[in-house]
């Protein structure tokens, strides 16, 4: 028997592919779909063999808690044994840089900046990676 296979392309040009022949449908092609301009914040900062403080900490999810009110669809904070690693995930950059010209973002930054600098953190000189890149793949 000879299946019958369906690919169709949904509104982000992402494909996906039904088996006509059985009731269940294949996953998609493109595993999540995202939207075009999805787009994601990460920075990357040396440790240097520091710790991470439970100031930093607190600051960290503090500014992670309120991205979130202000249009963050997702967000990590989190560290390997040479870097501490923050991301965050937007559905749009305009509402990532309506978020990152608030008072509410620039208190947060401060409070932030504040935690690491008092871990005996250099902010200028221990970020490796601080950019906002447009997703083009995720599942």
């Amino acid at each position: 028997m000879t299946s019958q296979i369906e690919v169709s392309q949904c509104k982000n040009d992402c494909l996906s592919v039904e088996r006509k022949d059985r009731k269940e449908y294949s996953r998609p092609l493109h595993g999540h779909c995202m939207e075009k301009s999805s787009v994601m914040r990460i920075w990357i900062t040396n440790k240097n063999n520091r710790e991470i403080t439970p100031e930093m900490s607190e600051s960290m999810v503090a500014f992670l808690s309120i991205a979130m009110e202000h249009g963050c669809i997702g967000s990590t904070f989190a560290e390997d044994d040479e870097r501490i690693i923050a991301y965050t995930r937007w559905s749009d950059e305009m509402t990532l840089e309506q978020f990152r010209s608030s008072e509410e973002y620039k208190i947060q930054e401060g409070k932030i900046i504040q935690s690491f600098a008092a871990a005996g953190f250099e902010i200028a000189d221990d970020i490796l990676f601080n950019s906002t890149a447009t997703i083009l793949f995720s599942n």
